[in-house]
């Protein structure tokens, strides 16, 4: 009896109401399981980045810049002078492919409307003849380019501080862009009608010579930035009539040589 008193009263007394219960403690397997779990979770949703990891590095310009360039020294010329790219990037991103369109375009106005743009050639240029001229037409494109970049350090070096020859072949890449695309328009067979936009192309040029300046070369002075400009703009005249009149006189050669 007494020993059954006994047993009862220890019950009694473990469940005595009013006394908190320990907390359980979770097995290994739960808390292997909520790891995994937590695990999922984040590779489902991952955290967000932050800070320049997020952002897209760009390492040189778009056609998508180009209009704001043509307006403004700080809008795509900046972020041009930020990338900094250099020689290479500028080279094989802007001029190779788009100097590749007016001996292309040229090549598709004569066979495909002979006559209606440039003066009729009798016989026509045949295959090898058009890829000799295109040939000769893009590596002066190219070299030209090298030689523009070369005279804008000089004209740059003889009045401000002495930008670099990457900021100088940015600018030289840069402004003839409205030339190069200006030779889509040889898709029209109209003679007045690429006329127009060559005039128009020449005008987008000037502007970008006269907006890169800045921003490209480092020169702060409104002034001596305009007379930079100036000379940037006549000397690029020059070697593009320079340069059609060389492409007149390769076609002459070629139909002598017939």
């Amino acid at each position: 009896m007494k020993n059954g008193a006994a047993r009862t009263g220890r019950r009694e007394a473990h469940f005595t109401p009013g006394r908190r219960a320990a907390p359980a403690r979770p097995t290994r397997g739960r808390t292997r399981t909520s790891a995994r779990a937590i695990g999922l979770t984040s590779v489902m949703h991952p955290a967000p980045a932050t800070g320049r990891r997020h952002l897209s590095r760009r390492t040189t310009m778009t056609l998508t810049d180009l209009p704001r360039m043509l307006v403004s020294e700080t809008d795509g010329w900046r972020d041009v002078e930020r990338m900094h790219p250099g020689v290479n990037k500028m080279l094989l991103a802007v001029v190779m492919p788009l100097s590749l369109l007016p001996p292309l375009m040229y090549a598709y106005a004569n066979m495909a409307h002979p006559g209606q743009v440039f003066p009729l050639l009798e016989p026509p240029l045949g295959i090898t003849e058009a890829l000799i001229v295109g040939g000769v037409f893009f590596v002066v494109e190219v070299a030209m380019v090298f030689m523009m970049a070369d005279l804008i350090r000089q004209i740059t070096q003889a009045r401000t501080d002495r930008p670099g020859f990457d900021q100088s072949f940015s600018l030289a890449a840069i402004a003839p862009v409205p030339l190069w695309l200006a030779s889509l328009a040889l898709l029209v067979p109209s003679l007045w009608f690429n006329l127009a936009v060559g005039a128009l192309a020449w005008v987008g040029t000037v502007a970008l010579i006269r907006h890169g300046v800045g921003p490209l070369l480092h020169v702060s002075d409104s002034h001596l930035a305009h007379g930079v400009a100036n000379r940037i703009t006549l000397v690029g005249v020059a070697a593009w009539i320079g340069l059609v009149m060389m492409m007149a006189l390769i076609v002459s050669a070629i139909l002598g040589w017939r």
